[in-house]
């Protein structure tokens, strides 16, 4: 894929062919889970032990950077409304193909800073975009713990978000403790000497953490999704090229500059 810019799939292919393809990629690493590897997610292992969750949410990363990266290469602002325009079609087609997962990675990349501070981009889309945009960007905020989201991915869901429920993971696991001490400390030792508490498994932890994981799996089972493969936007899409968050905060500057 040397030499093709971030944003040339973006404009040479239809937003619902890009959707589609994006939930292909994101649904095939998502039919591959397997419930262990949310009980090894660990920041220092995952990669390891968690390979399938890990490359789902590094590919939301990827496609966040990838995003921001596809408005701030263009030099024109004529330019970055029409791939910022594009992008929310794209955004729009993935909410009605219920994947929620990719939508969040590219909805998040609309709204970083680097890409928000240009606030003419904003200014110049149509109402109807600009509305759009608005109602999609409601699913990124964590009110009522994630409660919007949560409430159309339990009406109907090809692909949830993953983040999600990784996120609900680690606030139990570090809420709560493994163990449980019980009842008064009770004397060890052949002189009594020592004290010792009665340690049981924390029960109540691993069925939440449990509960979780297997709401993960919920939709697995019923995936149906039908795409013709198609290249190089199923190649192109699975690389997205993109800018680091140093070089798209650099970017993002220069071009403020030039607006006012």
């Amino acid at each position: 894929m040397r030499g093709i810019l971030p944003h040339s799939i973006l404009l040479q292919h239809k937003p619902i062919r890009i959707a589609e393809a994006l939930t292909y990629l994101d649904l095939d690493l998502y039919k591959k889970l397997q419930a262990d590897e949310f009980f090894s997610w660990n920041a220092d292992v995952k990669k390891l032990f968690s390979p399938n969750a890990h490359r789902l949410m590094e590919r939301n990363e990827k496609l966040r950077l990838w995003t921001s990266t596809t408005i701030l290469t263009q030099e024109k602002l004529a330019d970055r409304i029409a791939v910022t325009k594009r992008l929310i079609t794209i955004a729009n087609h993935l909410l009605n193909l219920k994947n929620y997962h990719t939508l969040m990675g590219l909805l998040m990349g609309l709204n970083t800073v680097s890409v928000q501070k240009l606030v003419t981009i904003f200014r110049g889309l149509s109402r109807k975009s600009t509305e759009k945009f608005k109602s999609l960007t409601t699913l990124t905020q964590p009110d009522n713990h994630w409660g919007k989201l949560r409430l159309l991915m339990s009406e109907g869901c090809l692909l949830p978000y993953i983040g999600l429920y990784i996120n609900k993971l680690s606030q139990i696991i570090e809420r709560e403790k493994d163990y449980i001490m019980v009842g008064p400390p009770t004397t060890g030792g052949s002189n009594g000497s020592s004290a010792v508490t009665n340690k049981l498994i924390n029960i109540p932890k691993f069925h939440a953490l449990g509960q979780v994981v297997s709401s993960i799996f919920n939709y697995q089972d019923n995936v149906k999704f039908y795409y013709q493969y198609e290249e190089p936007i199923a190649c192109f899409l699975w690389t997205l090229p993109h800018l680091q968050e140093k070089e798209l905060d650099k970017l993002s500057k220069q071009l403020v500059s030039t607006e006012f």
